[in-house]
């Protein structure tokens, strides 16, 4: 090997220092990730859309809702009539999945300019309503809820749903998500114990390049019950007494090709309930929260 040969690989050796070095930093956070996750496996729903109104009494994003004889919509404190956000029906829920409500989970907005969110109190329910059928009676028809079923609307609506949509169901597991307000304890305290040498304080100090590939924007995001929540902004659990409320329902900015759903600028929606109040079936305390970029 001559000198220009030997300059030439020393270079190279150099160079290739910093890719090296960076990718061993990704690769250790990887491996914290990894433990997180099988630190925090729960049960998760995932959700996919076909369009279409599958019926009254099905699983559905917006469309027509099942309400009961003798019932009414859900109306706002001012009382005006909220819309059909979406109901998730027990039965069409594979087996073994984890949801405790084999009847008829309904989820209610107010179509204004916040789409029903209260600021001040997001468990409330003054604009928004979470309702739980036990039983469905499967004789009612389009026609008479129709009758009843007027929604507020303002003229100029920015209502996520745009038409209806059919939902199919699959069960699974999945580990806490990177905007859940509990995972940087948990990553910075499994980064510690693995690596005490480079203690850090947030798992956000690391270099974005070391955790961009597993800990993108869209973590913890999609169409869901249960599972571990996705945020564009923060969790709002992260104060007070909601630290132990978990995911009930999400709903992500994610249509088909045919009709969209949108929250503000692709956003994303998020219902959270205190374990006792969901395995009592008792949705008057559900916490309402959505937020976009």
């Amino acid at each position: 090997m001559g000198l220009g040969d030997w300059l030439h690989k020393k270079e190279d050796t150099s160079a290739a220092a910093p890719a090296a070095r960076e990718k061993t930093m990704e690769e250790k956070a990887r491996a914290v990730y990894e433990e997180v996750q099988r630190e925090t496996l729960s049960p998760v729903i995932t959700i996919s859309l076909s369009d279409g109104d599958p019926g009254l009494c099905a699983s559905k994003f917006g469309g027509l809702p099942y309400l009961p004889k003798g019932g009414e919509p859900p109306k706002s404190e001012e009382g005006r009539v909220l819309r059909l956000l979406a109901q998730i029906n027990g039965r069409d829920l594979p087996a073994n999945s984890g949801w405790p409500c084999p009847g008829l989970l309904q989820f209610w907005v107010l179509d204004d300019d916040c789409t029903g969110l209260d600021f001040d109190n997001p468990i409330s329910q003054k604009d928004s309503r979470v309702l739980y059928y036990e039983e469905v009676d499967s004789s009612v028809t389009e026609e008479e809820v129709r009758e009843k079923y007027h929604p507020f609307g303002e003229e100029d609506s920015y209502f996520p749903v745009q038409g209806a949509f059919s939902l199919s169901f699959e069960a699974g597991q999945e580990g806490m998500s990177s905007g859940d307000f509990r995972f940087d304890q948990r990553f910075t305290a499994c980064w510690n114990r693995r690596y005490p040498q480079e203690p850090m304080e947030h798992w956000f100090h690391l270099p974005e390049e070391a955790t961009e590939p597993f800990l993108g924007e869209d973590n913890g995001f999609g169409h869901k019950c249960l599972g571990y929540p996705g945020f564009t902004q923060e969790d709002p659990r992260y104060e007070g007494h909601f630290q132990n409320y978990r995911l009930l329902f999400q709903m992500d900015s994610a249509g088909t090709e045919d009709q969209e759903i949108m929250w503000g600028d692709a956003g994303i929606c998020n219902f959270f309930i205190a374990p006792e109040d969901l395995e009592n079936k008792d949705f008057r305390r559900v916490l309402y929260n959505w937020d976009c970029y």
